[in-house]
């Protein structure tokens, strides 16, 4: 239990005892912390282990291929952490982002899972609470209170490249290419360019209709672009990116197309490569080597907080 609190407007952070009588219940208090694990028995790997501070928790994290200060620099995996302080009501929240890199050194003798070490490259307090960080195009892009950034980690350092005012709590962020969908806790999704040359994130269209929204992901089917979201209704929704249609009001508004109840909360999205063999028909020739690109689509896999696993696959209409 703990026994202190923050004042209203403590920049300091400093705590103040609270004096009271043996039977007033203290709340309770849950440390967090970051730890490193081996593939084989998932046993915490000797020396790795990071303990936040007091009321500080992970929001988000990432493994992150980065880019250097060069465009053409090769890229380098990073393991990137977003946190928030939650310290009562009374303090502005606060968080971080951590750099971290996995390093593989000398294992001692008497412990044999020690061979890699946590090595911490960057951490500092940013303006607000970082509620979600993700890549894009060699970049990390965060959720910062209200805003998203876009940053370039240059000499163990972020610099800032872009940035875009957004509405009331981003928790998901999608990325594939330079395109970023982003998801709102109530105002639903948006869908944003980030433009690499000029350092520019634009937004190219929105759901306008509220939508306590779980998760987020991209759908692929053939040269098709669809996006999923899960809601707090229980529902899968497809939405679609159609300037042409009279509904999108010119393309600022994403098409609503097709949803399903599936009865259970999705928090999880996974998406990869469909795999088809046919033998009798193709020999040993994987087939997905043969489709057209209009032929070639991605299974979604979602993860549902009743703990079932299901996947997504766009099929075509004749099919269907």
């Amino acid at each position: 239990g703990i026994n202190a609190e923050y004042g209203r407007n403590n920049l300091d952070k400093e705590e103040m005892n609270i004096e009271e009588d043996d039977n007033f219940p203290y709340p309770s208090l849950n440390w967090y912390s970051i730890c490193l694990y081996t593939r084989e028995g998932w046993e915490v790997i000797p020396g790795t282990k990071i303990d936040l501070p007091k009321y500080e928790r992970v929001t988000s994290m990432k493994y992150m291929n980065l880019s250097g200060e060069q465009m053409g620099e090769q890229k380098k995996g990073y393991v990137v952490v977003g946190t928030m302080s939650s310290m009562g009501e009374e303090v502005s929240a606060r968080g971080k982002i951590m750099i971290f890199d996995v390093m593989e050194v000398v294992p001692d003798p008497e412990k044999p899972l020690s061979g890699y070490k946590f090595k911490c490259l960057y951490d500092k307090e940013q303006k607000g609470p970082v509620t979600e960080v993700a890549c894009i195009l060699g970049h990390i892009i965060s959720a910062i209170g209200q805003k998203l950034y876009v940053w370039s980690f240059i000499h163990n350092d972020l610099v800032g490249v872009a940035f875009i005012d957004t509405q009331i709590y981003i928790h998901s962020i999608s990325v594939v290419k330079n395109f970023v969908l982003y998801a709102d806790i109530t105002k639903s999704i948006s869908l944003l360019n980030f433009d690499r040359e000029c350092k520019t994130l634009s937004v190219i269209s929105r759901d306008f209709e509220p939508m306590e929204v779980y998760r987020t992901a991209f759908v692929v089917d053939g040269t098709n672009l669809g996006f999923l979201v899960s809601d707090s209704n229980c529902n899968l929704v497809i939405y679609i990116y159609q300037p042409e249609s009279v509904d999108s009001q010119g393309g600022m508004k994403l098409i609503r197309k097709s949803d399903i109840n599936i009865g259970a909360h999705v928090n999880a999205f996974v998406r990869t490569g469909t795999r088809i063999h046919d033998g009798s028909i193709l020999g040993t020739t994987p087939a997905s080597s043969l489709l057209h690109p209009s032929e070639k689509r991605h299974v979604t896999w979602f993860g549902t907080l009743d703990g079932a696993i299901g996947s997504f696959l766009p099929l075509a209409e004749k099919r269907y």
